[in-house]
């Protein structure tokens, strides 16, 4: 009879994406084997190649899309509900840099390492379903899908871009709330109804 794993492969994943998502690539097995509790052959019978290991530790997780959004609905004003989803998809975005940032430093690195979820990144999951969001029936009159993808198209790209401002130093996350109210009144301002048009 074989004996029962006494660690699970995300117990593995999770002590080598916290060694890597600090040293990258340099990590070391035997630093990641320590963290983990089992020796380095444990972690070569489950991951055949610490370039194996490496990639299955910081590949990305998915967004949460139900969640972003399920927090967002819960918002009375259009507005308001723009704020929230742009919320919860900025601390996607703050957790993703984490592992994505170490990922890309790899020698192997494939740009195909980053899709999530049927070959889609998270930018372009994301992007469709704030696009699906922005056209809710209420929105039809007012917003082509030309205008409700463009949107989502900005304002995702402006969260990953401030989430990165974040990471490097350049931005502080205790200002991202203004930020983010900031911008989505600018978009706001644009998309909605003008007296007399």
């Amino acid at each position: 009879m074989a004996r029962r794993r006494s660690i699970s492969d995300q117990d593995l994943l999770s002590a080598a994406r916290a060694e890597f998502a600090v040293r990258g690539a340099e990590a070391s097995t035997r630093a990641i084997a320590k963290r983990a509790g089992v020796s380095e052959a444990v972690l070569f019978q489950r991951f055949k190649t610490k370039a194996g290991l490496f990639f299955a530790a910081l590949a990305p997780r998915p967004p949460d899309v139900a969640r972003i959004f399920a927090a967002a609905g819960r918002e009375p004003k259009p507005e308001r509900v723009l704020v929230a989803a742009a919320a919860g998809i900025l601390d996607y975005f703050r957790s993703l840099f984490e592992v994505t940032l170490p990922l890309m430093s790899h020698p192997d690195f494939q740009p195909g390492a980053l899709a999530v979820g049927n070959g889609h990144t998270p930018d372009q999951i994301l992007h469709a379903a704030l696009a699906r969001h922005l056209r809710y029936p209420g929105a039809a009159k007012r917003m082509s899908a030309a205008d409700a993808d463009a949107a989502a198209m900005l304002i995702v790209a402006a969260l990953h871009s401030l989430a990165l401002y974040e990471r490097i130093g350049l931005h502080r996350p205790s200002d991202a709330g203004a930020a983010i109210r900031q911008m989505i009144a600018v978009l706001w301002r644009g998309l909605a109804p003008r007296p007399g048009r």
